[in-house]
């Protein structure tokens, strides 16, 4: 398995060799995502507007949809990079009742690792870290999925949970930094700093986003392809 600054060097390079495939599959999900931000229901307490709680609630449901759909998307694209922004999103719907029952069962199966004493929630989200693309990649079933990804990470846990904290911490400094900035910038120039923080958050997950994704990928693709640990 490459080293993590391996990974981060080639998960950079991933992206930088189709920006406009991975932006082209991320912009319009990640603009619907600000769109439930801006339409939520602020009347007076104790009124209710049941036209804008039912375009509130179609927002989140379309806001949901994109999203998964993306992530489904932006695993083909990492894998096979020669394909179209349309020919890719037209294989997505084959497996998106398993992708979404895939993530609510790991997102379940981690929140009561979490109670069950933090510990076990960290050990399941590592053990099945490679799950969807297992789901995608090898048209996996959903526990099945799960299984495989545990299997990957047998023998090897140490050196996952390291890469992944690498790139954990490095998504959290960008993310932090790009959004203080934005903040700092929106405050300077307008009153609303909270909605320019927002704004940069959404400008860089549509590159941290994609490079994070390809950095699980390459892990992934180590492991698969039997090579030697290296820390």
């Amino acid at each position: 398995m490459r080293t993590p600054m391996q990974l981060l060097k080639d998960a950079f390079a991933i992206f930088t060799e189709s920006p406009m495939l991975f932006l082209g599959i991320m912009i319009v999900p990640v603009m619907l995502s600000t769109v439930p931000q801006l339409i939520a229901p602020y009347g007076p307490e104790n009124t209710v507007n049941i036209y804008e709680q039912i375009n509130y609630i179609i927002a989140i449901v379309v806001m949901v949809v994109a999203n998964i759909a993306m992530g489904i998307a932006l695993i083909l694209a990492v894998s096979n990079r020669s394909l179209g922004i349309f020919d890719i999103y037209r294989q997505v719907w084959p497996f998106f009742w398993r992708y979404l029952g895939l993530s609510i069962l790991i997102g379940l199966t981690i929140v009561v690792g979490l109670i069950m004493l933090v510990i076990p929630g960290i050990v399941f989200a590592i053990w099945l870290c490679f799950a969807t693309f297992v789901l995608v990649l090898e048209n996996g079933q959903i526990v099945d999925s799960m299984k495989r990804s545990r299997e990957y990470v047998r023998g090897r846990f140490f050196e996952v949970a390291l890469r992944l904290v690498v790139i954990g911490l490095v998504a959290i400094v960008v993310m932090v930094a790009f959004t203080g900035v934005a903040t700092l910038i929106g405050s300077t120039l307008t009153t609303n700093g909270e909605m320019a923080a927002n704004i940069g958050s959404s400008l860089i997950s549509l590159v941290l986003s994609p490079v994070t994704l390809a950095y699980v990928y390459l892990m992934y693709q180590d492991i698969k392809s039997g090579e030697v640990a290296v820390v």
